[in-house]
């Protein structure tokens, strides 16, 4: 949930941990801190401290095992700030106890629940669809109890695990769903078999997967549309004024 909110910028380094005898992959990373506060899966504003410690964080560390998996990550700012360019602290409004929940200035319940506004511009006319097509699917996963396989739990203790419990997990994995379902390769059962269900669950899976997919495809031919009828931004070493950090 957290690392989306971090702009990367493909900087990274190798270090050791003599004490605890364990290596760290260091990656620049800094805080995407202008984003609406109802997109941030945690607030972090309502404490200044810890506001303040992700706006002036600038590397994320994944330390490793003596099997070279990644065991815990962290967040840091004894990197480098040259990459970060320009830079504008952001002040929220005081967080009040327990109150999780508001109206922001224009009238709108935060946090605002969507599902694809962080992958598509506001004005991009399939998101409703979008939003139709993927809660279709997302039920008929529930039904054929694809979800309690493809979550990052990894029950089944899969080699290789595609998670499929969001909508950008999903939106990223349709294409393999599809042609696994079809071709009755998934679902499988609890030792990794094919596991018969009822041809309409199936159907109906594939149906809702398969109007999901033409909604996206057709969401991503506009936002191409629109790129490439947007007009021009010069740039002097800096990033454009709709990058928000």
């Amino acid at each position: 949930m957290y690392l989306p909110l971090m702009d990367f910028t493909g900087k990274w380094s190798i270090a050791h941990d003599d004490r605890e005898n364990v290596d760290i992959i260091r990656v620049e990373a800094f805080f995407r801190n202008e984003l609406p506060a109802g997109e941030y899966p945690y607030p972090f504003w309502h404490s200044a401290d810890k506001w303040n410690a992700y706006e002036t964080m600038n590397q994320v560390n994944f330390y490793l095992n003596d099997k070279g998996e990644i065991f815990v990550g962290t967040r840091g700012n004894a990197g480098s700030n040259d990459a970060r360019g320009s830079y504008t602290h952001v002040a929220h409004e005081t967080f009040v106890k327990d109150h999780w929940l508001w109206t922001d200035a224009n009238g709108k319940p935060q946090p605002e629940v969507t599902l694809f506004s962080a992958r598509y511009q506001a004005g991009n006319p399939h998101l409703s669809r979008l939003d139709e097509t993927y809660r279709a699917f997302a039920s008929e996963m529930r039904e054929g109890s694809c979800t309690g396989c493809h979550t990052p739990a990894n029950p089944a203790d899969a080699t290789t695990l595609t998670l499929l419990q969001t909508p950008a997990h999903a939106a990223a994995e349709i294409d393999r769903v599809i042609d696994q379902v079809e071709k009755g390769e998934m679902p499988q059962d609890d030792i990794g078999l094919r596991k018969e269900i009822d041809p309409n669950l199936r159907a109906a899976i594939l149906k809702t997967a398969q109007a999901f997919r033409n909604e996206l495809a057709a969401a991503d031919e506009w936002e191409a549309n629109a790129r490439a009828n947007a007009p021009a931004v010069a740039t002097s070493g800096q990033r454009p004024a709709t990058d928000t950090r």
